[in-house]
């Protein structure tokens, strides 16, 4: 432990606090204990690159971390949704969910 310090003349660049509490590490388990539900990814194309990338590879990764399900919410709508559901959620029904997105320009006013 460090010496005490006068807290009133205590300036903010001398400030080092050193952490006083100690735990036993148990690690992270190796599975996680229930299935997990992503509700909330982006895996369109403006969020990355998993549109280029294969859909098993994700499906790996997926089954590696305990993930049973994503919710994509980059479907958009048109033709972009009708590819992003063909290419995620239609050949994989159990693990893909597609949001759509809304055509604004389509709203009446």
């Amino acid at each position: 432990m460090s010496e005490p310090v006068d807290l009133d003349r205590l300036l903010l660049r001398d400030f080092a606090p050193e952490p006083a509490l100690r735990v036993a590490h148990a690690g992270a388990p190796a599975a996680p204990r229930f299935p997990a539900i992503d509700a909330h990814n982006h895996l369109g194309g403006a969020s990355g690159d998993w549109p280029g990338r294969p859909v098993a590879e994700l499906l790996a990764l997926m089954d590696e971390a305990g993930v049973e399900r994503i919710v994509d919410l980059d479907g958009r709508f048109g033709d972009a949704l009708a590819a992003e559901i063909a290419r995620l959620q239609a050949p994989h029904p159990d693990r893909f969910a597609v949001f759509c997105g809304l055509a604004e320009a389509n709203f009446a006013t």
